[in-house]
């Protein structure tokens, strides 16, 4: 787990100091990248990130399920305007308040 969040962490660090020339001049797109990435790494490739021998395959899944939803919705808070919170500040807190602890 530990080389997959290394292997994760390293990849968009390089595609964010990358960001500008591979928009600009690159045929690939970042999820292409990424895509071939983890065909060079995985079990097909170099076979250095091989699931099958990890563990417990549905812990793995979970692993992985849950850091797709951190980044996900880290993308979404950083794209939300500063200035909502003081403008919405009703709807927020009853969605904070109540709907989320709910869930």
């Amino acid at each position: 787990m530990n080389i997959v969040l290394v292997v994760v962490g390293g990849m968009i660090l390089l595609l964010g100091i990358f960001s500008k020339p591979i928009r600009n001049r690159g045929i690939f797109s970042f999820p292409m990248i990424a895509f071939l990435v983890g065909v060079a790494l995985g079990p097909t490739g170099a076979a250095l990130l091989d699931p099958a021998r990890w563990g417990d395959k549905f812990r793995i899944l979970e692993e992985m399920a849950r850091l797709t939803l951190a980044i996900g919705l880290m993308a979404v808070a950083l794209r939300i305007p500063p200035n909502l919170f003081r403008v919405e500040r009703r709807p927020l807190s009853v969605l904070i308040g109540l709907v989320m602890p709910g869930m």
